[in-house]
């Protein structure tokens, strides 16, 4: 069994008009067991087939079966593995050929537990049959500046997918300013045919820039820079990292519920500059180091990560003073009601300047992380209800 060490992540700021939206101010900050309601409980672990383990996990994903995706960027595959958590077969294979997977983004699982991959080395989709069969490539319309949904797929078969532009570079000016504009690709599978739908109204959004190297640049400590994940009946949940304020809108342009929780932010310690220190000391871009310290802000934020269920219900991970980033889990039903807060079995630390690859279901959560030794697993944390 691996040992889960503590999380820590921080994002960009998200700015959506919030006028005439219900809001559900649900709580203070609880401690650890303080609100009942739900609790989890370790099922099982996976941590690679059997001839290796995992290189870096990017996606996590479960069928109607139960079977459980893991996307896997240095295999360039995704391992399926059976509701036991053995491991069965793998889909796709390095290549840009018709079945093979480049530079992999992310999976979805659709109607008949065919699985989705979104590639951003040949700009595609990638759709296959449950036992790895290869059906069809869908092109997208970008092949950079991508974002992953963490349920891209919905009942009828249409695939979300969303980009990030930067219009300010565009331009030619600062690229603080940020447009994530979803579309819709969507697989007729009895004509064969692609289909990509009109742009959605763009989320906006705005990077923290500071001077390296002499230059602005967008600044992103510790995650990505937006944090969202499809609600499973048509909407969005996403969130401004700074405060425990998640928005729910439509794919339409509407912001349709806010919810909040009062957070106090976490400073940022000794440990994480260290940390921060050492990333930088190990890429090309070393020399720079001392220039992203120096913007380390003082607190992280308080949201690591959210995710939904497909059922309208959000789970969120936060890292506040009263709560260790990667420890405990918050859950909110669709009207925003607050079913409480849960300590995860063992603490899940992701990598730094990156995330947690997370997946919900009604019955289990599946999470990604790395142990003492740097080696990624997944866990399936069963949910059981206490008090609902």
């Amino acid at each position: 069994m691996p040992s889960y060490p503590s999380r820590r992540l921080l994002l960009a700021v998200l700015t959506p008009a919030s006028a005439g939206v219900p809001a559900c101010n649900n709580a203070h900050d609880p401690d650890y067991g303080a609100i009942g309601g739900w609790t989890l409980e370790e099922e099982l672990v996976l941590t690679g087939t059997p001839e290796q383990g995992f290189g870096r996990v990017l996606a996590v994903a479960a069928d109607a079966d139960d079977n459980i995706y893991v996307l896997d960027l240095f295999a360039q595959q995704v391992f399926v593995f059976d509701s036991g958590g053995a491991y069965s077969h793998s889909i796709g294979r390095p290549g840009e050929g018709p079945g093979e997977l480049s530079d992999p983004l992310g999976i979805g699982v659709g109607p008949r537990n065919r699985i989705w991959v979104s590639e951003q080395g040949t700009a595609r989709v990638s759709i296959f049959e449950s036992d790895g069969t290869f059906l069809a490539a869908i092109p997208r319309p970008w092949r950079g500046g991508t974002g992953v949904w963490d349920r891209p797929v919905d009942t009828d078969g249409n695939y979300t997918d969303w980009a990030v532009r930067f219009p300010g570079q565009e331009a030619g000016g600062t690229i603080a300013e940020v447009h994530e504009r979803p579309v819709v690709l969507r697989w007729d599978g009895e004509a064969g045919e692609a289909v990509v739908a009109d742009s959605f109204p763009p989320l906006e959004s705005m990077n923290e820039m500071a001077t390296i190297g002499g230059a602005e640049r967008p600044i992103v400590y510790f995650a990505g820079d937006v944090l969202s994940a499809l609600d499973g009946r048509g909407g969005i949940w996403f969130v401004h990292s700074r405060e425990y304020r998640v928005y729910r809108r439509s794919l339409e342009g509407d912001t349709l519920l806010v919810v909040t929780l009062d957070a106090e932010p976490a400073p940022v310690g000794k440990a994480d500059v260290q940390a921060v220190r050492d990333h930088f000391a190990r890429r090309p871009f070393a020399r720079f180091a001392e220039d992203y310290l120096n913007a380390l802000p003082a607190e992280k934020p308080v949201v690591l990560a959210l995710f939904g269920d497909g059922d309208g219900n959000l789970f969120v991970l936060p890292e506040t003073k009263r709560a260790k980033g990667g420890t405990v889990v918050d859950a909110f039903g669709p009207d925003g009601t607050y079913w409480g807060r849960a300590e995860l079995p063992q603490p899940v630390e992701g990598t730094l300047l990156s995330f947690i690859p997370a997946y919900a279901t009604s019955r289990y959560l599946l999470l990604s992380g790395i142990d003492d030794s740097g080696v990624p697993y997944v866990v399936r944390l069963g949910i059981r209800r206490t008090g609902l």
